[in-house]
C-alpha cells in the first residue's frame, strides 16, 4: 500500500526534523508508542481520525504525510473525472 509507506516515511521524517523521539511524537500525536510502532512497521493502518490526529500533533498538512503535491493530487481527481463514462452511468439509472 503505497499510502502506508509514504505517511511511514514521511512521519519518521518530520519526526526527526523536528528533534522529537517516537516517543515524543506519539504523545504529541495523541496515540501510544506500541501504535505508533505497529503503524511504522506496516502492522496498522491508522483510521482517518488517527491519520489527522498525527497531522495535527507534528503541525503538517495531510499532504505531507501522504508525500502528494496538492496540485498534482488536483490533476489526478480530474484526469479520474474525465475517464468516467458519465452517459452510460446516466443510461443505467434509468
Amino acid at each position: 500500500m503505497m499510502f502506508l509507506v509514504n505517511f511511514s516515511k514521511n512521519v519518521r521524517k518530520i519526526y526527526k526534523k523536528q528533534g522529537l523521539t517516537q516517543e515524543q511524537t506519539a504523545i504529541m500525536c495523541n496515540i501510544t508508542p506500541q501504535y505508533l510502532r505497529q503503524i511504522m512497521k506496516g502492522e496498522q493502518i491508522p483510521s482517518l481520525a488517527i491519520f489527522l490526529d498525527v497531522c495535527i500533533g507534528l503541525g503538517v498538512p495531510p499532504h505531507e504525510l501522504l508525500g502528494y503535491d496538492p496540485a498534482e493530487f488536483e490533476k489526478l481527481c480530474i484526469a479520474r473525472r474525465e475517464e468516467i463514462d458519465w452517459k452510460s452511468i446516466e443510461k443505467s439509472r434509468k
